[in-house]
């Protein structure tokens, strides 16, 4: 998958979040299944998918060559959690609007629908 298929806006979102959480981007990129790296890479991918419009196997392919179902898990897991906790559902509203992702759509809209 060629590089320039990947808008900035997703290079962007990978930086904030993880600078956010305390984490090298690499440590996003890794495959650790520690909750302090997997919480963030979670919201990276919901992001991605719902505001940036990647898909699956893309957002896979960009975050360390995971598979489209890993993607598809985590992005309903993020999904659940924004529906049922608020404080969660806040943190990710904070992301849409601090990288100014909130023209494209929604997020506690986009989940409810």
């Amino acid at each position: 998958m060629p590089i320039e298929t990947i808008p900035e806006i997703a290079y962007l979102i990978i930086d904030a979040v993880a600078a956010v959480y305390h984490r090298k981007v690499e440590e996003i990129f890794s495959h650790s299944r520690q909750a302090a790296i997997v919480a963030p890479r979670n919201i990276i991918m919901y992001l991605l998918h719902e505001k940036v419009k990647l898909s699956y196997l893309k957002i896979g392919h960009l975050l360390g060559g995971r598979d489209h179902s890993t993607v598809i898990h985590d992005v309903r897991k993020v999904e659940r959690f924004i529906r049922e906790d608020g404080d969660y559902r806040d943190c990710v509203a904070a992301f849409v609007l601090m990288l100014r992702l909130e023209d494209q759509s929604n997020v506690s809209t986009k989940v409810s629908q």
